[in-house]
């Protein structure tokens, strides 16, 4: 109980004893002649009576309080060091000082300046921290576990790596100055005299969590410090503003430069010794909060909080001056818009937005005149000038847009839409009963034969468990491990992998344990039978137990990955578990895997050397390969060849035959594996693919299907799952059927959940009649809600943690900020829009043989480019997936001029109203204003990479739909001399991953233009990066969420923002439109609430009517009733199931904002308005 609730029952106690007292010691009568009688001698006695009452309750109450003072004192000191560190605790000085154990922050910051901590923390420093904020802003030091396990490695057997007299620190990488730092100041702090764990019963991880919090303040001082000394004057008005401030008295402590006075440390009397400042060990904090503080007040977040060189304590005024400061300070005095340097960007950018729609070229104003100019030479210099002082103002304190933080309000509402898109009944959450069934320390959640370094996440043991649940019950083949992106299936796959190695490792010793006195049994039956012969067997007092089971024949495992992802997971395979092997199946001879992974060169057939079933080593091989490469060796495609070239089958019957297995063919895989594993499973969603069949005809005993996108498209795509999902499909024989008394009509899902025919819930037929071929999304939702719990774990941001109920997920996780971002057409872009779109939408749909109405491809392709840039109207045509490698050879730099060339030409070629002088190839501002015209996602793009990347060196990844918006959005950053990187189709493996270690290695790459369809999924990009846009409307619920998790997951300290960049009155509405209508069912399965189901009679079919709840959008927000908001609101404002989707569907896009990209005198009409995240001025 915290100190004020104890005090707080105290003193009601007090009041209660004393009117107990007075009235038991004051006598009815005394009381009555009080009233009645004025004899002053009984009113005195009477007062003298109740005065002796009133002091001796009072003095036991004083002792009370002073019992459970120090009762309390006793009790709130063993919480504070031995109970869990909350990850901000370094952030204010009083509450360090809680957790240290040091009685005032005077003494904590004493002991912060002392020998027992400031040397090992210079060192610290100068070798580590220092070095990294020069070389790599923004990257994140070593989390805290990782050093504890550099120490336990580095001290372990005898060695000494950071407790020798002299240290080698020749070979010493930044873990290991971590390490080294930590190890001393807990050494110094338990052994020492005057140590501050001196005498203290902790153990060493106790004093590694607060050591670890004492670390990252003395980082924060040294970043305050330098704050202070590149913008004293902030500082010192926030000082001297506090003392205006009600509640800066408790907290001014903190803001104040450390105070050198060491003695104070552990003194027993120092509490009392109040100092001058006024300082209260109980303070609330004084500090601004970090970005995202995701693991405030999370019990184990003391050992993820990192060091990320990040100015978490200076105040934004302050950051913001100091990123003027270094921008101002990069300016070339020769050459404003010197595209070298980051002022000339910044001012070119704010040059192009500021006159973008002038038919004039901008070269008069970033240029020096030219000979033949109309005007004198004298006035363009002054023009020029002019021009410069405006946009040095600009620069220097007067931005048109400023980073604003999310309002409270705004992320509710997200919060609230993962929340109610999180299904508890797919999410186990036993997390002690999981560790007791999987050997599991709760305390440091690993299993045996893992890294040091390496511990699961609470909601990983849950699910390793649940997996091998499913595994252990006979009916169930296949788990469907969906968890959002981010939360680490990875290493849930491996945990299971290794479990179930464990327990091989187990039933082998037991089973030759009990073979072995099996032996010795028989062998002492035999003796007994040859002494006393075969006529006395009857009376032979030894016996034979029966032979033991032998464990199953050592298959290897078969793990399918994305091939960008091969090596990443072979890497993470050795180092999470180095008992297992992994074996590259991927690519041919020339194709050398790093790092030097054994690969298995040619086709696998039956009899290949890892299928050895008298070798044990191979229960440890993980065969690693891509689906392509799968299918192309052991696939429909390869048996069809083998029928017509080995077996002289026809052309015909090969075709025919074509998704039919061959089980003696010798390139079948069949039951050669014990377990298999998909990563991104929705590969195989399509169960007409040859891709499907080619994973269906493994048969293995068990199938894992990862992935976050469960129905990426459609509820069909879940159809695909099924094959390897679904029980006996021998259920629905006519006996069975009959044996449960229902006919083979019966609907599965309509029956009660007690009724033994729901087990056809569980099968392919079962979900082709009710809910595909049932065209209602609605009701397809409520059906799947009632096949997952049986098949699937997935857990979102939302989902409770299984060892902190009161937790979430989602605290493990960073925070997600979305914004849509309104880009509207100006009034006569709109127009050439409406014009330039017409014929696409009149021949945008098409129907398929079966009569499928869909989108045709090439008009539905001119729509998304039209609504991107109306300049594609022109030579939209001549970009393509085709035509990248042309459009990026490096040989032909300077792609922004080419393409405005081109559209020079093509206007010319089709008379196009508007007409414009080509400018120079190097007159950037004039090139990117023409672009800007009918762009104004463009535009919008601009501001924000002014802001965000220029100005505060952040990395911004963005997620297209075509390659020409990719090749768009780099040709723009190749011409501001923005490090930039383009994930496109045409690249090599080794050309991907160069890429990606370019954008999350090197701090000057701070863009990354991905697609949809390449690259969204499976890649881990949230080094240096905690931004994320959707620059064109996703395919999917699924790939938007896929993508948002590249940044978003383990790893990632910082929130990650999010902006969607929305045309409105445009065909990119309408994709996202058909996107939430696709996702409609996946949302009702995932409904966190409860819904209703109610039977109605008047048809012969089962039509369900579905209730949510009555529910209303009210100011853009979902209210349930009752609630005052919706009090009077007419019966129809109710939302219906679908409505309610939607609704919750588009909050979690993010709050809408509109994008005014008119030129600066247009705006200066406007009141500010909110754009995306920036701030209108």
């Amino acid at each position: 109980m915290a100190l004020g609730e104890v005090l707080k029952e105290v003193l009601k106690e007090v009041l209660r004893e004393v009117l107990k007292e007075v009235l038991k010691g004051a006598s009815r009568e005394m009381l009555r002649r009080m009233t009645i009688n004025s004899n002053r001698r009984d009113k005195e006695k009477l007062r003298d009576c109740l005065l002796y009452y009133l002091l001796h309750t009072i003095a036991n109450a004083t002792r009370s309080i002073s019992q459970s003072l120090v009762a309390s004192e006793h009790t709130l000191e063993h919480e504070y060091l031995y109970g869990p560190v909350p990850s901000d605790t370094h952030i204010s000085l009083s509450r360090l000082a809680q957790y240290l154990g040091i009685k005032t922050v005077r003494a904590v910051k004493g002991w912060l300046e002392s020998d027992q901590f400031k040397p090992m923390f210079n060192d610290l420093y100068q070798n580590a921290i220092l070095p990294r904020r020069i070389h790599n802003p923004g990257l994140q030091g070593p989390k805290l576990y990782v050093v504890q396990a550099a120490i336990c490695d580095g001290e372990s057997h005898g060695d000494r790596k950071y407790s020798a007299w002299q240290l080698d620190t020749s070979q010493f990488n930044e873990t290991d100055y971590y390490a080294l730092c930590l190890y001393r100041l807990r050494t110094m702090a338990k052994e020492s005299r005057g140590g501050i764990f001196r005498d203290k019963q902790m153990t060493d991880t106790q004093m590694d969590a607060r050591l670890w919090q004492a670390m990252l303040r003395g980082s924060l001082e040294v970043t305050k410090a330098k704050a202070k000394a590149k913008n004293p004057e902030s500082i010192r008005e926030n000082i001297m503003n506090a003392g205006n401030d009600p509640n800066a008295g408790n907290n001014a402590g903190d803001d104040l430069n450390a105070v050198d006075n060491p003695n104070t440390v552990n003194d027993p009397n120092a509490a009392n010794n109040a100092d001058d400042m006024g300082i209260d060990i109980n303070a609330g904090d004084d500090l601004n909060a970090v970005d995202n503080p995701n693991t405030v007040n999370d019990p184990n977040a003391a050992n993820n909080a990192d060091d990320m060189g990040i100015d978490i304590n200076a105040d934004e005024n302050a950051i913001e001056a100091i990123l003027k400061e270094e921008l101002i300070s990069t300016k070339n005095p020769n050459n404003l818009f010197d595209l070298n340097t980051s002022y000339g960007q910044y001012a070119t950018i704010q040059a192009v937005l500021r006159e973008y729609g002038n038919k004039l070229s901008l070269q008069k104003l970033v240029h020096k005149p030219i000979a033949d100019a109309e005007k004198t030479a004298e006035v363009l210099h002054m023009e020029y000038d002019q021009w410069a002082q405006e946009v040095s103002m600009l620069t220097e304190g007067k931005s048109k847009f400023t980073l604003k933080s999310t309002p409270q309000t705004e992320q509710e509402a997200m919060d609230m839409s993962e929340r109610m898109l999180s299904n508890p009944e797919y999410q186990p959450l036993d997390y002690e009963l999981a560790c007791e069934a999987l050997g599991i320390d709760p305390e440091r959640p690993a299993l045996k034969g893992m890294k040091l370094s390496y511990v699961f996440q609470p909601w990983q043991v849950t699910g390793i468990h649940r997996m091998v649940q499913l595994y252990q019950d006979p009916s169930s083949k296949a788990v469907l491990l969906a968890d959002a992106t981010g939360l680490g299936k990875t290493h849930q796959i491996l945990g299971f992998w290794l479990y179930l190695a464990l327990q091989r490792e187990k039933e082998i010793a037991e089973y030759e344990q009990l073979s072995a006195e099996r032996e010795i049994a028989i062998q002492m039956f035999r003796d007994w039978e040859e002494q006393h012969g075969e006529d006395d067997i009857d009376e032979n007092p030894y016996s034979v137990p029966p032979a033991p089971q032998r464990p199953a024949p050592p298959k290897p495992k078969l793990l399918i990955v994305l091939p960008d992802l091969i090596h990443q997971w072979c890497t993470e395979i050795r180092e999470f578990m180095p008992s297992f092997k992994p074996l590259v199946y991927y690519g041919d001879k020339r194709i050398v895997m790093q790092n030097a992974i054994p690969k298995v060169n040619g086709s696998l057939s039956k009899n290949h050397d890892i299928f050895d079933l008298s070798k044990e080593i191979n229960y440890h091989h993980i065969v690693v390969t891509s689906l392509a490469t799968l299918q192309s060796r052991h696939g429909p495609s390869e048996l069809r060849k083998h029928r017509m070239q080995e077996q002289g089958w026809s052309s015909h019957d090969a075709k025919n035959s074509y998704h039919i297995q061959d089980l003696e063919w010798d390139l079948d895989l069949a039951e050669r594996f014990s377990t298999i594993a998909i990563d991104e499973a929705h590969v195989i969603k399509n169960a007409a693919t040859a891709s499907h069949s080619t994973v269906r005809w493994l048969k293995p005993q068990f199938t894992i299907l990862a992935t976050a996108s469960v129905l990426p498209n459609r509820v069909s795509d879940f159809q695909g799952y099924m094959t390897f999902i679904q029980a006996d499909p021998e259920l629905w024989h006519n006996d069975q059927l009959k044996a449960w008394g229902v006919d083979n009509k019966v609907n599965p899902f309509a029956l009660p959940d007690n009724h033994p025919a729901t087990a056809l819930r569980m099968t392919f037929s079962a979900m082709e009649h009710f809910i595909i071929k049932a065209n209602n999304e609605i009701l397809a939702g409520v059906y799947l809600r009632k096949i997952w719990p049986k098949c699937m774990i997935r857990r979102t941001y939302a989902s409770k943690n299984p060892q902190f109920p009161d937790q979430v997920v989602g605290q493990a996780i960073a925070s997600l900020y979305s914004r849509k971002v309104l880009c509207p057409f100006a009034t006569n872009e709109q127009s050439h829009y409406d014009q330039f779109s017409e014929r696409p939408l009149r021949k945008l749909m098409t129907m398929l043989p079966d009569g499928t109405l869909v989108w045709n491809r090439k008009y539905s392709r001119q729509l998304i480019l039209n609504s991107s840039w109306l300049g594609f109207h022109y030579i939209g045509d001549d970009i393509n997936a085709s035509s990248i490698k042309k459009w990026k050879d490096d040989t032909k730099p300077k792609l922004l001029y080419r393409w405005v060339k081109m559209l020079h030409i093509r206007m010319k070629e089709k008379n196009a109203p508007e007409q414009w002088q080509l400018p120079r190839e190097d007159d950037i501002p004039a090139l990117l204003a023409i672009v800007c015209r009918g762009s104004p996602k463009l535009r919008a793009t601009l501001r924000i990479v002014a802001e965000l990347v220029i100005l505060h060196k952040k990395k911004w990844i963005l997620w297209c739909s075509l390659p020409a918006n990719q090749l768009l959005l780099f040709a723009c950053f190749q011409a501001l001399n923005l490090g930039s990187v383009c994930y496109t189709s045409e690249l090599s493996r080794g050309q991907r991953c160069d890429l990606v270690k370019a954008f999350t290695e090197d701090p000057n790459c701070r863009l990354f233009i991905g697609s949809w369809h390449i690259g969204s999924t499976g890649l881990n990009l949230q080094t240096q990066c905690n931004h994320n846009s959707e620059w064109d409307a996703p395919p999917s619920i699924g790939a938007m969420t896929q993508a948002r998790g590249r940044s978003r997951r383990i790893g990632q300290l910082l929130a990650v923002e999010n902006f969607e960049l929305s045309v409105p009155n445009s065909f990119q509405d309408r994709v996202f439109y058909s996107t939430i209508t696709k996702a409609i069912p996946n949302a009702m399965a995932e409904l966190s609430i409860d819904v209703a189901e109610k039977l109605e009679l008047s048809s012969d079919d089962d039509t369900k009517g579905i209730k949510i709840g009555q529910w209303y959008l009210v100011e853009g927000k979902l209210v349930q009733a009752p609630d005052p908001r919706v009090d009077g609101l007419p019966p129809n404002h109710e939302l219906t199931a679908e409505q309610f989707l939607r609704a919750l569907m588009s909050i979690a896009r993010g709050i809408q904002s509109t994008q005014q990209t008119g030129k600066r005198r247009n705006l200066t009409r406007h009141s500010p308005s909110k754009i995306c995240d920036f701030r209108c001025l």
